[in-house]
């Protein structure tokens, strides 16, 4: 499709200070738009600041918004949940004034005597905004509160009714004296849609004006039902005619509905009646329905939560007039030769399942069509596993990590050895398999909200009756009472003592464990209080929050990171969040000093021994401003203009996942805006489930030419098989909409086009996340019958130029855009992006354009900083080094390294053309590595060794031998001794790596300091001492003046015996005339164990038992 470009001169003036024109409203702009529109007024909307009505309370930042809202008189007031909103509605209503309450799904059920205290005794009008989430709410019915309470009861079907509603039920309430429910379901309180403006209300102009439009009916409250056309009925059969089926379609199944019968062309075939007030029911309008149809099928989203009411007025008709339709909602009508078909909740929301659940009886109106060939096919991703969302974020994943540090606990207590003077304990964890006895320590793992609702009680329940421990997670709910405060507050007077309280990491393990077992042991009752950091890794609130700031200055101003020392000795680059999760093993304070003293057996042969090791390494990174991109605006200046791939269609669906910033995400707000610009009608839906730091799971867009009333609804959320573009940014999201997730399945061959990002994020780079992203590009070409338009590893380039990653799904949409997948012009799409900027998305407009230019293949650009750097470039390097360096040592290491490494490398020059010139690259670092380790000779030995199995393979292609042995001998080659540790530590080469990592420019004014922490151990007869210091790296530094002195046979001792084994099987391999596919298996196993470094604790009998032939057991 394509439009036309305009802008009029208020189009972008927030929705609640618009008059006239079309706007994009957010479902909280469409409630409070209609509030400042309705006749009858209202002065206050109150409700719990959380999701789905966060965003709401949000939107009084805006001063425009602001200033509206206060010119008409409304205010939006935090409640702390849905009771107190009620409450506060209450006192509103008593003094005879308007009010507003929202009240999520899962709180209703807490506030329903407040709603019953709000029914008997309602003076002024109250409209309550009732959330409907059958999904996470299963048993908790708003529609069912609302008809047991005989309260009037809406169902908005989309955000234009869902305006007209809210003035709707102020009337009605004002008519009836009663409390007006509007039941909204959850995803069209996530849905964005455009909606033509209207004057807000101003009363004294009314008044003058229009003096009738005050006057509320005070008879019938079905006559405003009728006056609004809430009901409404489609493709009616005449008078005396009769259907086979008709659909009573409730609340967002009415456009599912629509959509279902004109996607398949039995639209006119199948009479439909939307249902816009399940109470009180129009029965007059519903009667005529049910008289011409033989079955009436109720679609809601709670199937059978409004059906009872129809089925008690199709009874009466029957019995009547001895003709109604037989009506179904759980199960639909049967039909001969087909099983019975149910319909669950949520089901009848969206067009694809519906379909598929009733393809049956429609193929049975017209056997000539065949429905099921519209459908899209079924994608089966063989053996592609995603992992859920919330497996290593939120609050599920701190239950999950308290729960097994609790196992982990009972199992330590029980192993106790009485040998030893220990005592077991029995301990059990509620709800597991095992039951609790007579002295048993219960322990349950809760959290924080559940806390605030039965913690009181359960505090109670245990200072009666014996040892308990609680692990509350407790993830920064403000809102919530204080974990300590309200158990303390709720012990009862008569208890011997108050409950102990013990607050610790989530993520530091075995302070966990440790605290339970200590609390096990005190006896009583113990409350573990268990947060999360600082750091915080796994509250998604938290580290959004750290993220706004980034987002706004377009980068970090300061980093800190602390990883191992032992990083500094990997041969290979290891992911740099692999590392940070290492070195916050420790918990919150991973440099934090401490000191024991031990009692230990005194040994034979073992006298005074001193021993300081570095462990761990922290490093922060101070920038001024950020990188400079202005090369990117000037090549993005010259491209072409895309030509739109999607000119001729009437509707455009794109699916984007993942996204970030405010609802609903930064890169979707531009595609929105740019559409308007465009003239087009925009539409969209979004999913927040958190995926990662700072990014939520998926959102769509729908792009239509501008419609007239009496055309049918489109769903903005994509059916099966209907997206016409897939932008990723998050690759694992990516391929969960491919097919995975039963509920998206967006892509079609032939019609979805896709331009992903397949690198991985930093907090992907574990299993299965890394699985996942390596999935999705043989998945795309599965499942859409074509390779995607553009797949490479964006996250790299994007953390490369701009040194973060937060700007990537900005330009991801550029890329897609270059290629023709968005139908706007540049000059829309940029207006957007600059929108953003002032809005406090910085460097939105740079990151468009450098999608475009990647997407043009016009730039050729380094992949990232961390991309390794050619064997061939560190050579050159290296000889670079020893001419102009200005360290003396490192010039003279460099000298003597590349005089040394030239004859070798010449000779290996072959492996350059294997696995990207990677064995190459481990043998150079490798050798300079072991001149640092041990000199000039001890770097031949090894450079002899392998040029002596090259030599073994002269004529092999690809010599495989040779390659599998480079990194396994380089491991053993250089012990992790402490000299050795400490000059890597200091070194120059581990320096280079950090600053490549973190992406430093000191001439754009970066900063690095580095701090590290240390282990002294002193060991006497009979006594330890461990303490661990802060410091400098002046031991390190000292250790490195005096390692040249250090003798080689002094050196390395525990892992010399591996050394020698490792060089035996090198040189025995070589020297194998025969068995070479034994030994080249060897090989291949040893250099796996290299890999994953459990190489390092091979002792020599290991090594030697993976030798072809050998009789020592080998482990499994």
């Amino acid at each position: 499709m394509i439009g036309r470009e305009h802008d009029p001169r208020d189009a972008w003036t927030p929705p609640l200070a618009r008059t006239d024109g079309d706007a994009l409203l957010s479902a909280p702009e469409a409630l409070l738009k209609g509030a400042l529109e309705s006749p009858v007024p209202a002065v206050a909307v109150f409700g719990p600041r959380r999701p789905p009505f966060e965003p709401m309370f949000r939107m009084t930042t805006d001063p425009a918004t602001h200033a509206a809202l206060e010119r008409n008189g409304l205010r939006l007031e935090a409640a702390v949940d849905a009771v107190r909103s009620i409450s506060l509605a209450a006192i509103e209503s008593a003094a005879g004034r308007g009010a507003i309450a929202l009240l999520p799904n899962d709180q209703v059920d807490r506030g329903m005597g407040a709603l019953e205290r709000l029914a008997r005794a309602c003076g002024g009008p109250v409209a309550l905004v009732l959330e409907d989430n059958p999904h996470l709410s299963p048993s908790t019915c708003p529609r069912r509160i609302c008809w047991r309470l005989r309260m009037p009861t809406l169902e908005p079907w989309d955000l234009e009714s869902l305006r007209r509603s809210v003035g709707l039920a102020l009337r009605m309430s004002s008519a009836a004296g009663l409390p007006v429910g509007i039941v909204v379901h959850n995803t069209m309180l996530r849905s964005w849609a455009t909606l033509a403006m209207r004057p807000n209300r101003v009363v004294t102009m009314l008044d003058a004006v229009e003096p009738d439009a005050l006057v509320v009916d005070r008879g019938d409250p079905l006559r405003d039902l009728r006056r609004d056309e809430f009901n409404h009925a489609w493709f009616m059969p005449s008078p005396g005619e009769r259907e086979r089926y008709g659909i009573i379609a409730i609340g967002p199944c009415v456009p599912a509905t629509l959509h279902m019968l004109d996607a398949t062309g039995f639209t006119g075939r199948v009479p439909v009646f939307r249902l816009g007030a399940s109470s009180p029911i129009d029965e007059s309008a519903l009667e005529r329905f049910l008289e011409r149809c033989d079955h009436a099928i109720v679609v809601e989203p709670r199937p059978g939560s409004t059906a009872p009411r129809v089925v008690g007025l199709a009874q009466r008709l029957r019995r009547a007039h001895g003709h109604a339709a037989q009506v179904w909602w759980t199960e639909l009508p049967p039909l001969e030769g087909h099983p019975r078909v149910r319909l669950e909740p949520n089901e009848g929301t969206r067009s694809s399942t519906l379909v598929r659940k009733m393809i049956h009886l429609l193929d049975g109106l017209r056997p000539s069509k065949d429905p099921q060939a519209l459908l899209a096919r079924d994608v089966d991703l063989d053996g592609v596993v995603v992992p859920p969302r919330d497996e290593h974020l939120g609050l599920a994943s701190a239950r999950s990590a308290a729960t097994e540090a609790a196992l982990d606990a009972i199992e330590a207590l029980a192993a106790r050895s009485p040998d030893q003077g220990e005592t077991p304990r029995h301990a059990v964890l509620a709800g597991g398999p095992e039951p609790a006895r007579a002295g048993s320590t219960v322990i349950e793992v809760w959290d924080r909200r559940r806390w605030s609702i039965e913690g009181s009680a359960a505090v109670r329940h245990a200072v009666r009756t014996g040892s308990r421990v609680f692990v509350v997670c407790d993830l920064a709910a403000d809102e919530e009472p204080d974990v300590a405060r309200l158990a303390e507050a709720c012990t009862p007077g008569d208890a011997r003592s108050l409950p102990r309280t013990v607050r610790v990491d989530v993520n530091d393990r075995d302070a966990v464990i440790r605290s339970i077992v200590e609390a096990a042991d005190e006896g009583g009752v113990t409350i573990v209080i268990a947060r999360d950091g600082p750091p915080a890794r796994r509250d998604i609130n938290v580290l959004e929050r750290d993220l706004i700031e980034v987002d706004r200055l377009g980068y970090l101003p300061m980093q800190r990171f602390i990883w191992p020392v032992s990083a500094a000795c990997d041969l290979r680059d290891p992911p740099l969040a692999t590392l940070i999760d290492q070195g916050l093993e420790r918990g919150a304070d991973p440099l934090r000093a401490t000191a024991e003293i031990v009692r230990v057996t005194p040994e034979p042969g073992h006298g005074w021994r001193l021993r300081v090791e570095p462990l761990l390494e922290q490093v922060e990174l101070e920038r001024e401003r950020p990188a400079a991109l202005a090369e990117t605006a000037r090549r993005a200046a010259s491209l072409p203009v895309p030509t739109p791939r999607h000119a001729a269609q009437g509707a455009w669906r794109a699916h984007l996942a993942g996204w970030r910033g405010d609802p609903p995400g930064v890169a979707v707000q531009m595609l929105c805006e740019a559409g308007r610009s465009m003239g087009y009608r925009v539409e969209a839906v979004h999913h927040a489930t958190p995926i990662g730091p700072g990014r939520r799971s998926w959102a769509q867009v729908l792009y239509t030419r501008a419609v007239s009333s009496d055309d049918l609804p489109m769903p903005a959320r994509i059916p099966f098989g209907e997206g016409d573009v897939l932008i990723g940014m998050d690759p694992v999201e990516a391929l969960r909409a491919l097919g995975p997730d039963p509920y998206l399945r967006i892509g079609a061959a032939g019609r979805t086009r896709a331009c992903v990002n397949t690198g991985a994020f930093p907090d992907q780079l574990r299993e299965p996340f890394e699985s996942a992203a390596a999935a999705l590009e043989p998945s795309i070409e599965q499942a859409l019958g074509e390779p995607a338009d553009l797949a490479l590893d964006m996250g790299r380039r994007i953390r490369h130029a701009f040194l973060n990653d937060r700007v990537l799904d900005v330009a991801m949409l550029g890329a897609s855009f270059q290629l023709g997948l968005v139908p706007v012009t540049v000059e829309a799409l940029e207006a957007a992006a600059r929108r953003m900027e002032q809005r406090g998305y910085a460097r939105s407009l740079e990151a468009l354009r450098f999608g475009r230019l990647v997407a043009s293949e016009q730039a050729e650009q380094r992949v990232s900083a961390n991309d390794r750097e050619r064997a061939q470039d560190m050579m050159r390097r290296m000889e670079f080094e020893a001419r102009v360096y200005a360290n003396p040592r490192s010039r003279r290491t460099s000298r003597r390294a590349a005089s040394l490494l030239r004859p070798f490398f010449d000779v290996l020059q072959p492996l350059g053309n294997i696995d990207g010139g990677q064995p190459l690259h481990d043998f150079v670092l490798a050798f300079r590595r072991c001149v640092i380790w041990g000199g000039g000779g001890y770097a031949e030995r090894y450079g002899e060794a392998i040029v002596a199995l090259a030599q073994r393979e002269r004529g092999i292609e690809g010599m495989p031998l040779t390659a599998a042995c480079v990194l396994p001998i380089a491991e053993l080659s250089l012990i992790r001794d402490f000299p050795y540790l400490c000059v890597m530590t200091v070194g120059d080469e581990h320096r280079r790596r950090v600053r490549n990592w973190l992406g430093e420019v000191r001439s754009r004014g970066d900063h690095v300091s580095r701090r590290y922490l240390y282990r002294v151990d002193v060991a006497v007869p009979g006594r330890r001492w461990k303490a661990e210091v802060k410091g400098s790296d002046w031991p390190a530094r000292v250790v490195e003046l005096i390692m040249p002195f250090v003798p080689l046979a002094w050196r390395g001792r525990l892992g010399q015996d591996a050394r020698e084994a490792g060089y035996r099987f090198v040189a025995d391999a070589a020297a194998s005339e025969s068995t070479y596919d034994q030994w080249l298996q060897s090989a291949r196993e040893l250099h796996a164990k290299a890999l994953d470094g459990s190489i390092r604790a091979m002792s020599a009998g290991d090594i030697d038992a993976l030798r072809p032939g050998s009789l020592a057991p080998r482990d499994e």
